[in-house]
């Protein structure tokens, strides 16, 4: 299913409320923040052989559990758009080169308009590869 507007905003403002990463396993708290601020903290419980797991940060916290299925939903996604990229590639690989289209009996038929296309299908092409390489659309392949 794909991502909508609204559940990429979700993500982002949960991005944004959770203790900045990169996130560690701490010396003391389970797991610990750039500047070793606790993001999980286990607690000994006093009797037990056990320990409770807490989070000073609920927005940690809720970072955490919407992870678990966001985690998966973007994964899903980028599967499914980098399929989508796969495929607009291997169609412009297989489109008539203009010399294949250049026999056409019909004299009124103006080449520019496959000009116009090769250039199109060219540059969808070349937005879709640099996508595929995790480029911008503006950096060159090396």
């Amino acid at each position: 299913m794909p991502l909508r507007e609204d559940d990429l905003a979700r993500a982002e403002a949960l991005d944004q409320a959770a203790t900045p990463g990169p996130w560690d396993v701490g010396l003391y708290a389970a797991i610990e923040g750039p500047n070793g601020d606790p993001v999980v903290e286990t607690i000994p419980i006093e009797g037990l052989d056990d320990w409770e797991v807490t989070f000073p940060n609920a927005d940690d916290r809720r970072y955490v559990l919407e992870s678990r299925t966001g985690w998966p939903t973007a994964t899903a996604e980028v599967r499914r758009l980098r399929a989508a990229l796969e495929a607009i590639v291997a169609a412009h690989e297989t489109y008539p080169a203009p010399d294949a289209r250049a026999h056409r009996d019909d004299s009124t038929y103006d080449f520019r308009y496959d000009q116009g296309i090769d250039e199109g299908l060219a540059r969808a092409r070349a937005l879709a590869q640099a996508a595929l390489d995790g480029r911008t659309p503006d950096e060159r392949a090396d």
